[in-house]
């Protein structure tokens, strides 16, 4: 099948012993975790701040930098830590339990430096130019125009939800060439801070306020063909990056990297908020009744139920991400099965979420709504990921299946990203 991963060929072509590059891989996750379990009370004490600022607050992002969370998926000859992705999810959970915000952005940013990796040798090399932790935002909905010219392209327009642009070095934009002598086709492009202009208040929303996900404008921007991504490439496995970078970490399915992120974070935010309800509900008191909170047996099964389900998700949701690497660094590719099953659940990862919190905030109480108390955030905070397009569960759940039954794809349409939703 055209899309499957040429894992296999790719590994012996590259030479690399797969059971060397897995042991170095989880060993570099391990101790990348033990970094990022050390800042997360850190991370923890400024949550509030990140709301008020309207971005993740300096000190948070240099203790993201310091951890590794943006060189993690970073080619090693790069400078980067090049790990197993589970151990980057992982990472991805702890940090938003202390601050979803904090755990959105430090995500995206770790994923696109993974995407940069996939770009053609002089996007790597003018993207790391300065070292492994180079920072990237994104916004892929094509809302921006784009013009073909001598070799690049122009842009100009605006584009929206750019999460954690204040702190990027870059911003990753797509787009559609339509005026090319074939079909359109849907790119990414990669440009640098200095060519974009951030619109100010742009940025007023109820939930993940801390992610600072304005709004860019480019006013006819060149960009060269160098700093593109095609999505025709992502599809066939012929990325240019992968001449160089060869390792298995660089055949994970691209949009189930970026999908993954926001599942872990979802997941990562539901877990924060009912670990808080957890030590709220020891001491709080109904002013109505006069009984302690902890005695509610009705508040007891939703409490235990939403605890059981996060935390059952996000342990599948790791082991899925460790039998996926494992798969790869085997030299096996992954199938059509297994691409779509994955983003069913990553996609299921923050739908869980959701509800597990949604459930037991209804048993908090009216002082649940103070704008004090870290639970209405996060509550907040998990209703605007639930609406993001990676969390549409129930089309994902449909690819699955339809995958599960051998019902072919329909054709690809290299004119929209989402078309690698459908095909895996």
């Amino acid at each position: 099948m055209a899309t499957a991963l040429k894992a296999g060929a790719a590994l012996a072509s590259a030479k690399i012993d797969p059971a060397t590059y897995s042991t170095r891989a989880y060993r570099a996750g391990r101790e990348f975790l033990a970094r990022i379990e050390a800042l997360v009370p850190r991370l923890a004490s400024r949550a509030a701040e990140a709301e008020a600022l309207g971005r993740v607050p300096d000190a948070s992002i240099e203790d993201l930098r310091e951890a590794g969370m943006y060189r993690a998926l970073v080619p090693l000859d790069r400078g980067g830590l090049e790990m197993d992705p589970a151990s980057f999810m992982e990472a991805v959970v702890k940090v938003s339990e202390a601050c979803p915000s904090a755990g959105w952005v430090g995500g995206f940013f770790g994923v696109h430096a993974w995407q940069i990796a996939l770009c053609p040798p002089e996007m790597q090399d003018d993207f790391w130019r300065n070292g492994p932790d180079a920072r990237a935002a994104s916004s892929y909905s094509p809302t921006g125009k784009v013009r073909s010219v001598a070799g690049g392209f122009i842009l100009s327009g605006t584009w929206a939800f750019c999460s954690g642009i204040d702190h990027a070095d870059w911003i990753i934009l797509g787009g559609v060439v339509a005026d090319g002598p074939h079909e359109p086709e849907a790119r990414s492009f990669v440009v640098p801070r200095s060519d974009y202009t951030i619109v100010p208040d742009s940025w007023n929303v109820a939930g993940l306020r801390g992610s600072g996900s304005k709004a860019i404008t480019l006013d006819e921007v060149f960009v060269p063909l160098g700093h593109t991504h095609l999505v025709l490439d992502a599809y066939r496995g012929t990325d240019p990056g992968l001449a160089i970078n060869e390792g298995p970490l660089y055949r994970v399915p691209w949009l189930s990297i970026f999908y993954s992120a926001i599942g872990t974070c979802a997941l990562g935010a539901a877990l924060g908020g009912l670990n808080w309800f957890v030590g709220d509900a020891r001491t709080r008191v109904s002013p109505l009744s006069g009984m302690p909170a902890a005695a509610n047996p009705f508040m007891h099964v939703r409490l235990a139920n939403g605890l059981a389900s996060a935390q059952t998700v996000r342990d599948r949701t790791l082991a899925t991400w460790r039998a996926m690497y494992d798969t790869l660094c085997q030299g096996e590719p992954l199938s059509r099965v297994d691409r779509l099953k994955s983003r069913f659940e990553f996609a299921d990862a923050t739908a869980t979420g959701y509800q597990a919190l949604s459930e037991v905030y209804e048993t908090a109480g009216g002082g649940a709504i103070s704008s004090a108390k870290p639970l209405q955030r996060y509550m907040r905070d998990l209703m605007a990921m639930r609406n993001h397009p990676t969390a549409t569960r129930e089309v994902f759940a449909s690819l699955y299946v339809q995958a599960l039954l051998d019902i072919p794809p329909p054709p690809f349409d290299k004119s929209t990203m989402g078309a690698l939703a459908i095909h895996g």
